[in-house]
């Protein structure tokens, strides 16, 4: 078993580590992490240790990080960054990679499997493999390797690392990076069906039909209908895609299948996205109503809440606190 120790850089309230109209770094990279540690459960033979606070509340202190790493017997170790110049908006641009200072040819392989496919994924330019005194390189015991991967006070990056789909792909990159680093193969976890969320694959060109797929439909979230084969049809834009195209999101759940989900309540909030804040809070329902459809059960911050969805397809999430709602 390949053990993978990966990090967001900072955290969400670090002082400094943000563009020049305030966009957090850590919001950049943790969305690169969640995608890398998505691809990499494809894959079989490997397991995962996070570094930072997943929340982004903390900044794990470096020190802690590494020895954490260390500790667990990490294989590799794997931070994700984004540069920055001198936090004006300029034309400065590119993705680099760092190793630590000296010849150590694993973290030098590794740094390359993983360099040249956010490269590609990124589309920016190409500043190459460095070699720099950083701590979590030097203190780590394992061949370690820092990503940067772009700048967050540049007018050119900023556009690439503002689309939520390409931090997505940068996130597979670093994955298969990993992937191809340790020979790893994919399991059975591809094998998807009727109700997972899967997404519509930038590089997708063609639906299975034949058509063009349009732009904006791809890099998002959708629930899968109808499984024919290789084929998918997805409900929301009704439409059948190759499996090549899609990369699975979440998985239904056979305990949630044909069950609303209703509130014990009056007046009972429910979410934007998955959040406790009064700011995303979406709509109100009442005692005894719901919704249809219950996707999956997600950790939210110190508690759990339901994606669901209503009968028009849009996605909401509520509570999952058995006090208030139940399963019908």
């Amino acid at each position: 078993m390949k053990k993978v120790a990966i990090g967001a850089g900072h955290g969400l309230n670090t002082r400094g580590k943000r563009t020049p109209d305030g966009e957090h770094e850590w919001m950049f990279n943790n969305q690169i992490v969640e995608a890398t540690i998505r691809r990499l459960n494809d894959y079989e033979g490997v397991t995962i240790l996070r570094l930072d606070d997943p929340t982004g509340k903390r900044d794990v202190p470096l020190e802690e990080r590494t020895n954490k790493a260390n500790n667990w017997g990490a294989d590799i170790l794997v931070t994700v960054h984004h540069n920055a110049y001198d936090g004006n908006w300029g034309t400065h641009s590119g993705t680099e990679t760092y190793t630590y200072i000296g010849s150590w040819p694993n973290a030098e392989k590794l740094a390359r499997e993983v360099h040249d496919r956010v490269v590609k994924a990124y589309g920016l330019t190409d500043r190459g493999l460095k070699k720099d005194n950083f701590h979590m390189l030097r203190e780590s015991i394992m061949p370690a390797i820092l990503v940067e991967g772009g700048f967050m006070d540049s007018s050119i990056d900023i556009k690439q690392m503002r689309k939520e789909a390409v931090l997505q792909e940068v996130g597979y990159a670093v994955a298969e990076g990993i992937a191809a680093y340790f020979s790893l193969k994919k399991g059975n976890s591809r094998d998807i069906k009727k109700g997972d969320r899967v997404v519509l694959k930038l590089s997708a060109s063609r639906y299975a039909t034949g058509e063009v797929i349009p732009d904006y439909v791809k890099g998002k979230t959708y629930t899968v209908q109808q499984v024919k084969s290789d084929r998918f049809l997805l409900q929301e834009i009704y439409s059948w895609v190759e499996e090549q195209d899609v990369e699975i999101k979440s998985r239904s759940s056979s305990d949630y299948d044909d069950k609303w989900i209703r509130s014990k309540v009056d007046g009972l909030r429910f979410y934007n996205k998955p959040s406790w804040s009064d700011d995303d809070v979406a709509g109100y329902v009442q005692k005894g109503y719901g919704f249809p459809v219950v996707i999956q059960k997600l950790k939210v911050g110190n508690g759990y809440q339901y994606e669901v969805k209503n009968s028009k397809g849009s996605i909401y999430y509520i509570t999952a606190h058995s006090k208030y709602v139940y399963l019908d």
